[in-house]
């Protein structure tokens, strides 16, 4: 207890760090035992010419349990009136922070119109996971207090607000997944993804009869076999 009172004393007012702005990172490092280090300490280098305090080996073993405990919180929150799942998307570096600030005025608003809910009954929150030269992955959290919605809309309600939030996703420059890849929730987005989708479309179609002709690997992923499949698929509207 003393120790993290004395490191948020360290923090916030030794620092002056706002605990509303401030920003943790973890960092793994892997290949050989010298080449790990030079990178460690180049990171760390670079982290403190702009003001960065290294917090240490067991912040970031911390933080890495985190990526295994998720799962398990969502389903305890559910015992407390709380309905919640994460999705990724990825970007340019340059629209993280406009794709950050406006997808949470747009979680907020969407699920407000469709469950009738405050601001305050709305959670979400972002993090990053994947680093490249050119944009990174980022992982939307996104919860809602059912309290105040029929138990039997709960569901419904927010496989909606999450159809509409994907195309928030687009609109701010984000894709609409990283490496979970589309499968059968997220391939209504698919032609809206693309500039030419019949193109995408029989391009896919010709890899998958070239390798795949009897349609044994992921039985109507990614695109709809026909406009039937594809209209009771969108009986959820977006």
């Amino acid at each position: 207890m003393f120790k993290k009172k004395a490191t948020k004393f360290f923090l916030t007012s030794v620092k002056g760090f706002d605990p509303d702005q401030m920003v943790a990172a973890t960092t793994v490092f892997e290949g050989e035992a010298a080449a790990c280090k030079t990178n460690e300490n180049n990171m760390i280098a670079i982290a403190k010419k702009y003001g960065a305090v290294v917090g240490g080996p067991e912040n970031g073993k911390s933080g890495y349990q985190l990526t295994y405990m998720i799962a398990y919180i969502r389903d305890i929150i559910i015992s407390y009136s709380g309905i919640a799942e994460s999705f990724e998307t990825s970007c340019a570096w340059s629209q993280i922070g406009p794709l950050c600030k406006n997808l949470s005025s747009s979680i907020k608003s969407i699920t407000s119109r469709l469950a009738g809910l405050d601001p305050s009954d709305i959670w979400c929150s972002f993090r990053i996971t994947q680093l490249y030269e050119t944009g990174a992955a980022v992982y939307v959290y996104f919860a809602l207090n059912y309290q105040k919605i029929e138990i039997s809309r709960a569901v419904e309600i927010y496989e909606q607000a999450e159809a509409e939030i994907r195309f928030s996703v687009m609109k701010y420059g984000g894709s609409i997944i990283h490496h979970h890849g589309v499968g059968k929730l997220r391939k209504r987005f698919m032609e809206h993804s693309f500039a030419s989708f019949d193109l995408h479309k029989a391009m896919f179609k010709g890899l998958k009869d070239a390798v795949d002709p009897k349609n044994i690997f992921g039985v109507n992923n990614t695109i709809y076999r026909d406009e039937e499949e594809r209209a009771d698929d969108l009986k959820v509207k977006i």
